[in-house]
């Protein structure tokens, strides 16, 4: 939007704010007939998908149940206990941070050998998609960078007992 020779000028006499009325002036002034108006530094940012993949049975990391490598003869879970884990998964060139939690509807016991040490993992079969970003200048429309990311949606959870 441009403005030619433009001036605005008013007063708002009476603004009420808790009781209180004050005078209040607001003023403008657009002399430059060759200038387009916009805000400073205006830019936007536009994800765009490049592809999706839906693997399955992918390790995300240890169970938050169990803090560290034992000798246990059985691991039992309670009904409603949310256990979580994160990790990082590979995709199409980029690294995608993944977070899952699980909760069992009912309590269940995984037997596990206790001359080994063990402890719980999570594995997931995930939703993973791959964007570009690229920001725009919104006055020139110039792309300033360009950058790539993913993210990653759980599907299912397992819980199993894994070995050292």
């Amino acid at each position: 939007m441009k403005f030619k020779n433009f001036a605005l000028g008013f007063s708002l006499i009476s603004c009420i704010f808790s009781g209180v009325i004050s005078p209040i002036s607001i003023t403008a002034k657009e002399n430059d007939d060759s200038t387009e108006v916009a805000p400073h530094g205006s830019t936007r940012v536009e994800n765009t998908l490049i592809s999706t993949a839906y693997p399955n049975n992918v390790f995300i990391g240890y169970s938050s149940m169990i803090g560290t490598w034992q000798k246990a003869s059985s691991y039992t879970v309670s009904a409603s206990y949310t256990q979580t884990a994160s990790g990082s998964y590979n995709y199409d060139g980029i690294t995608i941070g993944v977070s899952v939690s699980n909760t069992s509807g009912a309590s269940y016991i995984l037997p596990a050998d206790s001359s080994r040490y063990s402890r719980l993992g999570i594995w997931a079969d995930l939703t993973v998609r791959k964007y570009k970003a690229t920001q725009i200048d919104n006055n020139t429309g110039q792309v300033l960078s360009t950058w790539y990311f993913g993210t990653a949606q759980q599907r299912n959870t397992y819980v199993n007992v894994i070995y050292q």
